[in-house]
């Protein structure tokens, strides 16, 4: 009778941590985007400096592409009001 018990409780247990991480799936790609989002903020305002090297291009156009195919965004504009409202948000 214990044992069948602890077999129970031990289903319930494992089926609840289940649960839990597949409800926190969305969050997480949702912080993986907004960090995302952070570096190519980061990019384009290192590209306002005087010097621009041909790296920082590099690095932007990877980022874009990476954005592009996580969202589905076609357009550099896109990917920038995209990412602009991720900065709204957490503003306030």
């Amino acid at each position: 009778m214990g044992e069948s018990v602890y077999k129970t409780l031990s289903f319930v247990s494992t089926l609840g941590i289940t649960v839990i991480a597949i409800q926190l799936v969305p969050f997480s790609r949702n912080k993986e985007l907004s960090n995302h989002c952070r570096e190519y903020y980061a990019i384009t305002k290192g590209q306002e400096l005087p010097i621009i090297d041909n790296l920082m291009d590099s690095r932007l156009d990877k980022k874009v592409k990476l954005i592009e195919r996580k969202t589905g965004l076609k357009h550099t504009q896109e990917i920038h009001n995209y990412c602009h409202s991720f900065y709204l948000n957490q503003k306030s």
